[in-house]
């Protein structure tokens, strides 16, 4: 899927098919973080896929691409490029006649700062109104990426049944979109059962991930399980 998703790429920006680059470089970026666990990988296709969608003033899109690059620059601890992705975004929205449902992207990308900043209770706000728009526009993909993040803060707190709750809706929306497969948001949902001291249904949970994941679970899969 790489060497394909690679000759795309290549293709692609040899005949000028920008838009066509840009999301098989983001498709790649995912692959690598998800996959392989290649974080710094990642961000190198993120940020092309950006200056693509730049090249080609399409505002949106570049919001999308740098949104991505700025969650993996905070995950990696490197918040000052967290908070620069996070800036540009905000000039792009700035600049939008009708920003709307995009404003998410900054609320989501100053989530994911302040977590890893350890700024938990104002993650909270900024992940509860992520989670509350995405549910409310019915997007299962930002469903399921708001609500996994807010899920983790709500733990970390110790907030277990509102937690358990919204880990719940995340793997529904999850199964959804991966055909009843989501491994890494049943992960996350039997770490709040255990904490929860339900260990016979998180066991059960976790014998029944494993089954899903299969015998080449992914890099992120893996360090879940």
């Amino acid at each position: 899927a790489l060497r394909q998703l690679q000759r795309a790429v290549d293709i692609a920006e040899k005949n000028g098919l920008f838009d066509s680059a840009a999301r098989a470089h983001n498709n790649l970026g995912v692959i690598l973080s998800n996959r392989f666990g290649d974080i710094r990988g990642a961000l190198e296709h993120y940020e092309r896929a950006a200056a693509l969608a730049h090249q080609m003033r399409i505002p949106a899109a570049e919001i999308f691409y740098l949104s991505q690059a700025g969650a993996d620059f905070a995950l990696l601890g490197n918040f000052a490029a967290a908070e620069t992705a996070l800036a540009a975004v905000r000039t792009l929205l700035d600049g939008m006649a009708d920003p709307g449902r995009y404003e998410i992207f900054v609320l989501a990308g100053r989530a994911s700062l302040r977590r890893f900043r350890g700024e938990l209770e104002e993650s909270l706000l900024d992940a509860r109104a992520v989670y509350k728009a995405s549910t409310e526009l019915g997007n299962l993909q930002s469903i399921q990426y708001s609500g996994y993040l807010l899920a983790d803060i709500l733990l970390e707190l110790g907030r277990l049944e509102e937690a358990e709750g919204v880990a719940r809706e995340t793997l529904r929306a999850a199964d959804l979109m991966e055909g009843g497969l989501a491994v890494v948001e049943r992960c996350d949902l039997l770490r709040i059962l255990a904490r929860r001291g339900r260990f016979v249904e998180a066991r059960r949970l976790l014998e029944e991930t494993r089954e899903k994941a299969g015998p080449a679970p992914s890099m992120m899969e893996r360090a879940n399980l």
